[in-house]
């Protein structure tokens, strides 16, 4: 069987989950390994699809559930980050799609004194909405790996170490209609 979506995203990932192995554990991975890794969780994610589905489910911002179509011109933001024990740093990106002019823009940064992975994911959310806000672009479709994050985000249910993060997320995700997709990436 072909694949029939969208492998941009997948490629995306595998490449900085390669970096990461890279930075953190001194592991090299060449473009044919990360590619193959790329279509085999296309793949992966096709399969495991039920039959007819066009596009995901997501949950927006409230907790409703919605029907996105790719089609309709949101923006996609896929987030990522890594964390280390050992100095408390975080490594954060985001990489942001824009269908209408075809568009993609990138970016990460380092952020120390982080305390947990789950507060490096939230960090990486809300550096990723900033660097939206700030190119002037709406109707935000996050797409994240952290499924504990992404269920504190639609329940507003904040754990305490995140609290004030996901506050600055929640009034981003006002400005700029953002609908929160939940999607599971495995290495």
């Amino acid at each position: 069987m072909g694949i029939s979506v969208n492998i941009f995203p997948w490629i995306c990932w595998c490449t900085w989950a390669a970096r990461n192995q890279l930075v953190f554990e001194n592991r090299t991975l060449n473009p044919d390994e990360v590619i193959c890794n790329a279509l085999r969780l296309a793949r992966e994610w096709q399969e495991a699809q039920p039959r007819g589905q066009q596009s995901p489910h997501s949950l927006d911002i409230n907790g409703t559930r919605t029907h996105n179509n790719t089609s309709t011109g949101l923006n996609t933001l896929y987030t990522n980050a890594a964390w280390r024990l050992e100095d408390k740093t975080a490594g954060c990106s985001w990489v942001l799609h824009n269908p209408r002019l075809e568009e993609t823009r990138q970016g990460t940064s380092t952020v120390r004194f982080v305390a947990s992975p789950l507060m490096a994911e939230a960090l990486a959310v809300r550096e990723a909405l900033l660097q939206a806000k700030a190119l002037h672009l709406t109707n935000i479709c996050l797409k994240s790996d952290n499924q504990v994050l992404i269920k504190a985000l639609s329940s507003k249910q904040h754990p305490v170490e995140l609290y004030g993060i996901n506050l600055d997320i929640e009034n981003l995700s006002l400005s700029l209609r953002l609908f929160l997709l939940l999607m599971y990436l495995g290495a």
